[in-house]
């Protein structure tokens, strides 16, 4: 790969001055014996360190330059430019974001701080796939209404109506899947394809919102539950997003001798609980055909020792379960709506479950709360 030279102050100036010596991307970018691609980038440097006149400075706080456009007319002529900003919503926005967001907050009203009486041998996996917290779908389109405020008050529901219904094991294991931001930035587009989201709020909103429903979420768990195990995995939405729930829940319960929040950053991340081995990973880097092996690659020794094997995975929207090398490869359904671009295309239904192991036996049951599916009807002519 060839090496580029960092863009100096002098270089991007060049740039500026040939655009304006010459009146036209093609001419100018020639002058210089350097391609098109190569000038604009110069040029974008330019107009983000305020070298091209078109970029009042300081930028607006909490805003960044995102790119150039450059108005011309039909004989070449520069007429207008100006720059492309957008939100600044960097990690550490984030967190102090997450950081604000519990000023004043009180513990739940059902909290009293006691561990509930437990089943020594149970544990109780609790699975969150692709929660999409901040898409936006509307009726016409995707068959129902989702925003950010319809999301929250349904995982509360929905959660709610699942730990009533899940036994008070010893142990419960929380396992977030990844995607539970439909956005890594406010940009409204995927971090890696760069597919264009419809979204409802501002990433700052999603992650304030998102950091409270799972606090309130762990504190239910409490209730059942003696111990509460965390982990956030990243989704392909929410690669770098992820950070900020995270942060968010170590932050929170630091100090909480009952609840851990595992800090591990890998794609795959494997538990053991008695004879039963469980994985988790969203399912953007991993093939569910592939899940297994990478089990018995990267956990020799658990996979020697365990009998039962438990895989659990999102990403695909709907449940599907494979059997791999005696490996129960599992996709856990969302309870999110579909977007416009993907109506039609999911039928599968919404729900959450839980799935509870014994010690000695694994599986030991499990419990499942499902939404209503999508409604549409016909149109329908008159005679």
């Amino acid at each position: 790969m060839a090496f580029s030279p960092p863009i100096t102050d002098e270089i991007a100036a060049e740039a500026v001055a040939a655009l304006q010596e010459h009146g036209s991307y093609e001419r100018a970018a020639k002058s210089l014996g350097i391609a098109r691609s190569t000038f604009g980038n110069r040029l974008l440097k330019a107009a983000q360190r305020g070298l091209d006149g078109s970029v009042p400075k300081p930028i607006p706080p909490g805003q960044r330059v995102k790119g150039l456009s450059t108005l011309y007319d039909a004989g070449g002529n520069k007429v207008l430019e100006w720059v492309k900003t957008a939100d600044d919503a960097s990690i550490a926005d984030l967190t102090q974001t997450v950081k604000d967001a519990f000023e004043g907050w009180v513990p739940p009203a059902w909290d009293n701080g006691t561990a509930p009486i437990t089943d020594a041998d149970l544990m109780t996996v609790y699975s969150l796939a692709d929660i999409h917290l901040g898409l936006r779908a509307v009726a016409d389109e995707s068959g129902a209404d989702f925003d950010l405020d319809i999301a929250s008050k349904r995982f509360r529901d929905v959660t709610a109506r699942l730990f009533d219904r899940s036994p008070n094991s010893d142990t419960a294991l929380i396992l977030q899947l990844g995607d539970f931001s439909h956005v890594d930035d406010d940009l409204a587009l995927t971090p890696s394809s760069k597919n264009t989201l419809q979204v409802s709020d501002r990433l700052l909103d999603i992650a304030k919102v998102g950091v409270q429903i799972m606090v309130d979420y762990v504190y239910h768990a409490l209730r059942k539950h003696r111990r509460v195990i965390v982990k956030v995995l990243k989704g392909n939405h929410d690669l770098n997003a992820w950070i900020a729930l995270y942060i968010g829940l170590s932050e929170h319960f630091r100090g909480n001798d009952r609840v851990t929040i595992d800090g591990g950053s890998a794609d795959y991340w494997f538990f053991r609980f008695g004879v039963t081995l469980i994985g988790a990973h969203h399912g953007h880097r991993l093939k569910p055909e592939q899940m297994a092996g990478a089990m018995a690659m990267e956990c020799r020794e658990d996979w020697g020792e365990t009998l039962y094997r438990l895989f659990l995975h999102g990403h695909l929207h709907h449940r599907r379960v494979i059997e791999v090398l005696g490996v129960s490869v599992e996709c856990m359904r969302t309870i999110a709506e579909v977007d416009q671009h993907h109506s039609g295309k999911y039928g599968s239904g919404k729900s959450l479950t839980s799935i509870t192991l014994h010690r000695t036996n694994g599986e030991d049951g499990r419990q499942q709360i499902n939404l209503p599916p999508i409604y549409k009807r016909a149109v329908r002519m008159s005679a």
